[in-house]
């Protein structure tokens, strides 16, 4: 009798240490999506950044070539 109740703790114990590590990686399987979605938004926020220093480099160079004045004849 005494090792059934012991049998039966250690199962019930054991179930409860096996709630606590399903609830672990549940919270560890959220915190590796909002990384996932934290990488996507900081690339998608470098394409971006890379993009408007191209369009503003290509305005300047644009002003820059307006801006000259031939020289002499040509």
């Amino acid at each position: 009798m005494k090792r059934f109740f012991r049998n039966s703790t250690e199962l019930r114990e054991l179930c409860l240490r096996l709630k606590e590590l399903e609830q672990k990686v549940d919270e560890l399987e959220k915190i590796a999506d909002e990384r996932d979605s934290l990488w996507l938004f900081i690339e998608e926020m470098r394409s971006q950044e890379i993009e408007g220093q191209k369009a503003i480099q290509e305005e300047l160079e644009s002003v820059i070539i307006r801006s000259f004045k031939p020289q002499g004849d040509a």
